[in-house]
C-alpha cells in the first residue's frame, strides 16, 4: 500500500514475491551475516546480500519505484524522493530500501530515493505533527555523547571512545557533553538524558529477540533496558544517534513486533533515529560520524533533526564512493521524521 499526502490509497500486488521467498530471503541474509568476517567471509556475504537486493527489486519494488518517481515527495527540485518504508512481517528483516538491479545501469532504491522507516503509521504522524524547528541561539540544543567500549563477555570497542571524541572536535564541541568509560553508568545516562535534545550511543548492545524489552545498551555498570527507556518521557528529546549492533534489528520469531532499541528511543520521545538493521563495523563510526555531523552542520546552526535522513544518505554515499562493502554501510537506516 503506497500513501501520499495528496492522492487516495494505493495498492501494488507483488505476486513475484510472495511470503514463502521473503521468509526465505530473510533466513539466507540472516545465515549469511553469521559468517565470518574474514576475506572469504566477507565475499560469501556480499554475494548474499545483492543477490537479496537485486530479488527485491525484480520481485516488486521495482514497480513500486516507478510509481514513487510520479508520485512522491521530492526535497527539493534536485534532490531525491522523500520515502518512508513500513515494512511488516519477514519483510522487516530485509534491507529493502537497498533493492536494485545492480548491473551499472538502473538505478535502485538507495540511488532514487531518501529513505527511511517507520515502526507505525500513528509514529510517524505524531512524529510529524509534532516536528517544531531548531532551537534558538538564545536555547542552543545540546547532545550526550556516550562511550562505553566495554561489556563483559564481549569485544573491546577500540574505536568507541574516539567517535565521542570526534564530536567533541567538530562545530558541535561547545555543547556535548560526554560521558566515557567509568562515568558511562546507569545513573548518570538516566540522569543526563532528559537535559539534552540529542543523543549519540556508542556501545555495546544487547538484542534479546525472546524478549524484546530487555534489550538495552550495555553500560559501565550494566544493562539499560528497552523496558526503562520507553517509560522515561523525554520532553527536550528530538534525535538519537545509536552506534550500537542491532538496534533496528527485527525477529524471525516475532517479525511484527517492531520493539527494538529504536523504537524504545521513538516511543521515549526522539522523533528521528538512527540505527542499525545488524552488526556494525567498530572503525566506521568514526568515518561516519565525522560525514553526518559535518553534512548537518553545513545546512546551519543549530542542527535541525529533520535533515537527518538526507544527511544519512550523503554520508553513506561518501562511503560507498571510497570503496566500504555493503554490508559496512547498508545496515544504517534512519527511523521517524
Amino acid at each position: 500500500m503506497i500513501i501520499t499526502a495528496t492522492e487516495p490509497l494505493v495498492q501494488i500486488p507483488l505476486p513475484d514475491l510472495p511470503s514463502s521467498i521473503v521468509s526465505k530471503l530473510a533466513y539466507t541474509l540472516q545465515q549469511a551475516l553469521q559468517t565470518a568476517k574474514d576475506a572469504r567471509g566477507v565475499q560469501f556475504l556480499e554475494g548474499v546480500l545483492l543477490g537479496v537486493c537485486r530479488r527485491l527489486w525484480f520481485g516488486g519494488l521495482g514497480t513500486i519505484a516507478a510509481y514513487l518517481q510520479d508520485h512522491g515527495e521530492r526535497q527539493g527540485l534536485d534532490e531525491p524522493f522523500r520515502v518512508w518504508w513500513m515494512p511488516t512481517g519477514m519483510l522487516s528483516m530485509l534491507p529493502i530500501h537497498c533493492a536494485g538491479p545492480y548491473d551499472q545501469t538502473l538505478g535502485g532504491l538507495y540511488e532514487l530515493f531518501i529513505s527511511s522507516y517507520t515502526t507505525t503509521l500513528s509514529a510517524l504522524l505524531q512524529g510529524r505533527v509534532a516536528a517544531t524547528p531548531p532551537a534558538s541561539p538564545v536555547k542552543p540544543f545540546s547532545v550526550l555523547a556516550v562511550a562505553q567500549p566495554q561489556a563483559l563477555g564481549a569485544p573491546y570497542l577500540r574505536y568507541a571512545e574516539a567517535e565521542v571524541q570526534g564530536l567533541a572536535t567538530s562545530q558541535l564541541a561547545n555543547y556535548v557533553t560526554i560521558l566515557s568509560g567509568d562515568s558511562a553508568t546507569i545513573s548518570q545516562f538516566e540522569a543526563e538524558l532528559p537535559e539534552h535534545e540529542w543523543l549519540h550511543c556508542c556501545c555495546h548492545a544487547r538484542w534479546d529477540p525472546t524478549s524484546p524489552l530487555d534489550s538495552a545498551f550495555r553500560l559501565r555498570d550494566g544493562n539499560f533496558s528497552l523496558g526503562s527507556i520507553i517509560h522515561m518521557r523525554l520532553k527536550k528529546a528530538q534525535f538519537a544517534f545509536l552506534s550500537a549492533c542491532h538496534t533496528a534489528r527485527h525477529s524471525t520469531i516475532l517479525p511484527d513486533e517492531s520493539m527494538h532499541l529504536a523504537a524504545g528511543m521513538q516511543i521515549a520521545g526522539f522523533r528521528g533515529v538512527l540505527a542499525t538493521q545488524w552488526g556494525m563495523v567498530d572503525k566506521d563510526g568514526p568515518a561516519l560520524v565525522e560525514l553526518f555531523y559535518g553534512c548537518l552542520a553545513e545546512a546551519g546552526f543549530p542542527p535541525d533533526p529533520r535533515n537527518a535522513a538526507e544527511a544519512l544518505h550523503w554520508s553513506l554515499q561518501q562511503l560507498r564512493e571510497r570503496g566500504m562493502p555493503m554490508f559496512r554501510w547498508a545496515l544504517f537506516v534512519h527511523i521517524g521524521i
